[in-house]
């Protein structure tokens, strides 16, 4: 379970988490999210059974909700209900920082594994594992492409078939 104050850092995709709030008896998961100027955030994906909220603290955001787009700027917030396809970009020149509720803890154990994974050493064993946890998980953020969902179904099969649990 994540921590508060527990930090992921995503150089790669411009993206750092910043917990605020573990989930618990009768609270939801609570994270700051920040996006690096012109980095695009997470591809295309739903939750299958969380609602998410979203509140700009900072710079503006385009959100994309079952494919229409917003823009959103600070002191502005978003509801997007349990299995809506969504995705966001920071396309300003400044670092983004919105804060992200989410109804329960279910994303909050999917990103478990990628603060397991966070500086470890990376190869196909660390990939597999990784894979296997996300398998697992899928619904707390399911991609809406159905080629990224076949990749992590495969390699997340690959991996608990050779051993590597979910992380």
């Amino acid at each position: 379970m994540a921590r508060s104050g527990q930090e992921l850092l995503r150089k790669a995709s411009g993206e750092r988490y910043l917990v605020r709030r573990p989930s618990g008896p009768g609270q939801g998961f609570e994270f700051d999210y920040h996006l690096a100027p012109a980095a695009t955030g997470p591809p295309e994906h739903s939750h299958d059974q969380e609602s998410e909220h979203f509140e700009v603290l900072s710079g503006r955001v385009r959100v994309w909700v079952e494919g229409n787009p917003l823009l959103l700027a600070a002191g502005d917030s978003l509801d997007i209900p349990p299995a809506t396809r969504h995705r966001l970009a920071n396309e300003e020149a400044t670092e983004a920082r919105i804060r992200i509720s989410f109804s329960g803890g279910r994303f909050e154990e999917m990103l478990d594994g990628l603060f397991a994974c966070q500086g470890r050493p990376r190869g196909i064993r660390e990939a597999l594992g990784l894979a296997a946890h996300t398998r697992r998980h899928i619904g707390a953020a399911r991609p809406a492409s159905p080629w990224t969902r076949l990749l992590i179904h495969g390699f997340g099969l690959v991996g608990g078939l050779l051993g590597h649990r979910s992380l």
